[in-house]
């Protein structure tokens, strides 16, 4: 009955840490992948570069995902989901607000967009998930795409993004951006962190249910 107990309570944690990976997702995915567009065409009018030179730095997400995806699963094993997150967002949070720095010096701007992609890749994709890999082995398939809506749910981003800009301007946008990422990092490493899940409602009906299994015991073998 114990072993009922942890298994339902381990299922219950998968759905939330689901969940927790798929807004994850939506804040990692949603500055860096769809609304890229969006702040590209706002540098270049801001700067006056070329569109070349501008959307050059795409090529950083790219890289994150094809050649640091093996040291990201590397890192997820040696100090897990949680941290990996932590220190991540942490990192895309201060390249935003590099990039909200960054004035007319394209050494800046291409600095930054390397800091956010490698931020907000190392603590966006691998870690969500890796976790819910851990926590929902018998319901992996449906657990990750829990965690790859929220991609899709980023793109609901872009014309908050693109209003800000209009509205505030492009530095304080990304200084935003910044600070969201990092206020968030330790929302985030509490969710994944097995201290601060707490059993939910199926966690709790299943210890009913095994106590009262328990009790029943004795009557049956009688």
């Amino acid at each position: 009955m114990n072993r009922l107990r942890t298994k339902a309570r381990s299922t219950s944690y998968g759905w939330w840490i689901a969940i927790a990976g798929s807004l994850n997702m939506a804040l990692t995915s949603g500055p860096t992948f769809h609304a890229q567009s969006v702040i590209f065409a706002a540098v270049e009018s801001q700067t006056g570069w070329s569109r070349t030179l501008v959307s050059g730095v795409g090529t950083f997400g790219r890289f994150g995902g094809a050649m640091l995806g093996p040291i990201e699963g590397f890192m997820v094993d040696r100090i897990g989901a949680a941290w990996m997150m932590l220190v991540g967002l942490v990192i895309g949070g201060f390249g935003f607000i590099l990039l909200s720095q960054m004035g007319e010096s394209a050494l800046i701007y291409y600095i930054a967009y390397f800091i956010l992609s490698l931020g907000f890749s190392g603590g966006g994709f691998v870690p969500a998930t890796a976790a819910v890999a851990k926590w929902l082995p018998t319901r992996r398939a449906t657990g990750i795409a829990i965690v790859l809506a929220g991609s899709s749910i980023g793109g609901f981003m872009v014309p908050a993004i693109s209003w800000g800009i209009k509205n505030h301007g492009f530095e304080s946008t990304m200084m935003a951006i910044g600070i969201a990422g990092i206020t968030m990092s330790p929302v985030f490493f509490w969710a994944f962190s097995r201290r601060g899940v707490r059993p939910g409602l199926l966690a709790r009906l299943a210890s009913r249910l095994a106590k009262a299994a328990d009790a029943a015991r004795p009557a049956l073998l009688l």
